[in-house]
């Protein structure tokens, strides 16, 4: 577990997490309503649960970087 840790703490900085947010909110709010304003509703559905994936897998990813500091 040790291990993990730390290499997540090594991989995932600040930047990442940066990143990360914003191709998820990239994804929810402009790539979502361009679909969705083309008629395309299952890949504008596709696209917002992509981008919640991406904003809550960095937020996770950031908060175990943090346990993996201390």
């Amino acid at each position: 577990m040790n291990a993990v840790l730390k290499y997540v703490g090594m991989r995932f900085d600040l930047y990442a997490l940066v990143l990360m947010t914003g191709i998820g909110l990239f994804l929810v709010f402009v790539d979502g309503e361009n679909l969705r304003r083309k008629k395309l509703k299952k890949d504008a559905s596709i696209a917002q649960k992509m981008g919640y994936f991406y904003i809550v897998f960095a937020v996770a990813m950031y908060i175990i970087r943090s346990l993996g500091l201390r």
